[in-house]
């Protein structure tokens, strides 16, 4: 019974153990090693900027260890996963294996184990860099923020409403001879305004202020300043239009 009692609570053990284990998802980054332990120089190969781009062709944000790191993972650099680049002994060939460790090293995500016989080490490594991560591009990797590490929302402040003011085209003619000079035939509660064609321009109603028109099938107005008038009405664009003319009434 104590046998029994003990293998179930490995199993039970195993299995909490497994449950616990978070998901690549679970992290922002990934750090490449730019110095793999197996070669003598830095990026040797281009080993190592070779990953990382491929980290971020699988859509990972990836930084090579010597690389100045984001605010946030300078922090905290249980926001990333480090890449454990390895190489396994064989006899006239190059095989290697990709571990991403957390910030415990623990194993996260290992690879299977890819190799080549290609002789020449550059090309060696490129194949089987890109055998490697083909199953890290099958993880579909898309970072979702873990509750040890939530995302901070960051609040956008709310704008205050402001009056937008419509757009003034003035139309300035300082001559008063230069100004366009219409011509008021009397109608109904107001005006035609015609130019020296006869062509009409504006009809204008009166109001009960002395100087101010109504411009009918606009939206404004016409009112006396100084020895001109101005037609002032806003255009098809929304625009506030002011037109000086001269009138002769």
């Amino acid at each position: 019974m104590k046998k029994i009692l003990f293998v179930f609570a490995l199993f039970v053990g195993f299995l909490v153990q497994s449950q616990e284990k978070p998901s690549v998802n679970s992290f922002k980054y990934v750090i490449v090693p730019v110095k793999l332990d197996f070669l003598n120089e830095p990026d040797q190969y281009q080993t190592s900027s070779l990953s990382k781009f491929l980290f971020e062709k699988s859509g990972f944000k990836a930084y090579l260890s010597n690389e100045v790191l984001p605010k946030d993972l300078s922090k905290d650099r249980c926001l990333a996963l480090t890449a454990n680049i390895l190489r396994k002994s064989a006899f006239l060939a190059t095989k290697i294996y990709i571990e991403l460790l957390d910030c415990r090293n623990n194993v996260v995500f290992k690879t299977d184990v890819f190799g080549t016989k290609e002789k020449k080490y550059t090309k060696a490594y490129r194949e089987v860099l890109r055998n490697a991560f083909k199953p890290i591009m099958a993880l579909n990797y898309l970072y979702q923020p873990s509750n040890d590490h939530p995302e901070k929302r960051i609040e956008t402040p709310k704008k205050e409403k402001t009056e937008v003011k419509p757009k003034t085209t003035v139309v300035v003619m300082d001559d008063i001879a230069k100004l366009p000079r219409l011509t008021a035939k009397p109608i109904k509660n107001g005006f035609d305004l015609v130019d020296s064609k006869s062509m009409g321009v504006y009809q204008i109603l009166k109001t009960k202020t002395d100087n101010v028109f109504i411009i009918k099938g606009k939206n404004g107005t016409m009112y006396k300043e100084g020895n001109y008038w101005v037609a002032e009405f806003y255009n098809t664009s929304n625009e506030l239009v002011k037109k000086k003319y001269v009138i002769v009434f």
